[in-house]
């Protein structure tokens, strides 16, 4: 375990430089007060520069041997990057600050330990968690033969076939295989806590951005800690009599942990998300060409990253992004003004996304199912609802009952503080993540996948639900700070 949590903090170090050497001059500059733009620039910087990495190395290897003289290249350029922009790097000596990335450590390594196989007695046993991670097979197949991965488990007379999914993740899982003396079920397992670390940062990042205050930190931290509640735990507090009327499926949305042990790749596409979100209200205020430029091209790479790792999370839910800005552009003057000057700069970042993502979609249209993989209709999961009566009652029984249940307290208390007046801030950030947060959430009711599983519904929300964590931090903090007495322990966040 001490040999991975060194592996951790080795990657936590790189990516943070690679990402504060990306990171657009405007961030620097976004705030009112310095040293909070500061602490949001050094806790984005690491999920930044992974993605970065993960996108230039995915795209590359789709071209060339995906092996280590391509890693050893990327990092070579990757170092004259960051000294080249050497003046960009920096250090927060902040307390909060670094009991939160603490505290953050030591849950990836639980994250990372839920996915690990146990010995017990003569017998090895997976946590229930592990069930997604058959997909480890994906890492080993990339470390072995490169990209596009082959199919790990079905052949054709012997002949091997090409997988069609979004492999981005467990590419970059693979690098940590290939390059140090961990097998790819390990590796997976460490790159598994090292994204909900990465995840943690960003989201915890955008807590200080939204409320100045590192109050929310704390509150962030607990909020990500509670697991779904299952259908068997519910029916233990309930009486006997209420069983029949309450009941919550157990394989439908999860809590931060919960996720992140269960499918790591939608949450670094999540993640990924939140970034693009907030680097594109820089893009719209943003008046200077060339910083414009930087920031497009920088966008359009953090799309295809997102892309190369969910198509749910990452490309779906920057589809609906798209097309909420259309209302937002017609209804709002400021909105509308700031789009037009940087029209040509968004178009710019679409391009270059497409560019990045050319041979990646050629493969997956290449193995394209044979009907859609979405269809329209309420069924959430696995239950067809008909008649407006039961429409109605599925919609309240879905928003009020089954997703507070399974996403817990940062649903309810985000969703609250989208819907109270003046809990968040008056700014163009939270604003846009109010309407997403909304727009992704409402969609899931109506949307779903065709086969068997709901991934549609299931992970194209997951960047709203972050955002939901957000939002609950910002508000759990707001109230503490105006109503709790706070004891020495939490000095440190009062600030």
């Amino acid at each position: 375990m001490w040999y991975y949590l060194l592996i951790e903090v080795v990657l936590l170090s790189c990516y943070g430089m690679l990402g504060m050497a990306f990171m657009p001059e405007e961030a620097r500059f976004d705030g009112e007060n310095g040293e909070e733009s500061k602490i949001v620039r050094f806790m984005l910087a690491p999920m930044l520069g992974a993605a970065v990495w993960l996108a230039a190395s995915v795209f590359f290897g789709m071209l060339l041997p995906y092996n280590g003289f391509l890693f050893a290249a990327l990092t070579l350029f990757s170092a004259g990057f960051i000294f080249v922009r050497r003046q960009r790097l920096f250090f927060v000596c902040d307390e909060a600050v670094w009991l939160f990335v603490l505290a953050s450590v030591i849950l990836s390594l639980l994250v990372m330990y839920g996915v690990m196989p146990h010995k017990i007695g003569s017998g090895v046993y997976f946590t229930r968690s592990a069930y997604d991670h058959v997909k480890t097979a994906i890492v080993h197949s990339i470390s072995a033969n490169g990209l596009p991965p082959l199919n790990p488990w079905l052949a054709d007379g012997g002949k091997p076939l090409i997988i069609a999914y979004y492999f981005g993740w467990h590419a970059w899982a693979a690098q940590l295989a290939m390059l140090s003396f961990v097998s790819a079920l390990d590796a997976e397992a460490v790159m598994t806590g090292f994204t909900a670390l990465l995840s943690l940062l960003t989201v915890g990042a955008f807590c200080v951005k939204l409320t100045k205050r590192k109050i929310s930190l704390l509150f962030l931290f607990l909020l990500s800690c509670p697991s779904s509640i299952t259908n068997a735990q519910l029916q233990a507090i309930l009486p006997k009599a209420l069983h029949n009327f309450f009941s919550v499926p157990n394989e439908v949305y999860w809590a931060f942990l919960d996720n992140t042990l269960w499918s790591p790749q939608h949450e670094f596409s999540a993640a990924v998300v939140l970034i693009v979100l907030y680097l594109y209200t820089l893009l719209l205020k943003n008046r200077d060409k060339r910083q414009s430029l930087e920031l497009a091209l920088l966008l359009g790479l953090l799309a295809a990253a997102a892309f190369f790792t969910s198509v749910y999370a990452g490309i779906f839910a920057l589809l609906l992004f798209v097309l909420m800005l259309i209302p937002i552009y017609l209804t709002d003057k400021s909105f509308r003004k700031d789009f037009n000057a940087s029209f040509v700069f968004q178009l710019s970042a679409a391009a270059f996304a497409l560019l990045l993502s050319a041979m990646f979609i050629r493969y997956m249209l290449r193995y394209y199912p044979e009907s859609s993989p979405i269809a329209f209709g309420v069924t959430p999961y696995y239950m067809a609802v008909s008649g407006f009566a039961q429409i109605v009652k599925h919609w309240c029984y879905f928003y009020f009952f089954v997703l507070p249940c399974r996403l817990s307290l940062p649903y309810i208390l985000g969703i609250a503080a989208i819907l109270l007046p003046n809990a968040l801030p008056d700014d163009r950030l939270a604003k846009l993540g109010k309407y997403f947060a909304l727009l992704l959430i409402a969609v899931i009711f109506v949307v779903h996948s065709t086969f068997y599983s709901n991934d549609f519904g299931w992970r194209t929300p997951t960047a709203a639900f972050r955002i939901c964590s957000i939002f609950a931090a910002a508000l759990s903090g707001r109230l503490w700070l105006a109503g709790f007495v706070r004891t020495e322990f939490f000095r440190p966040f009062a600030a």
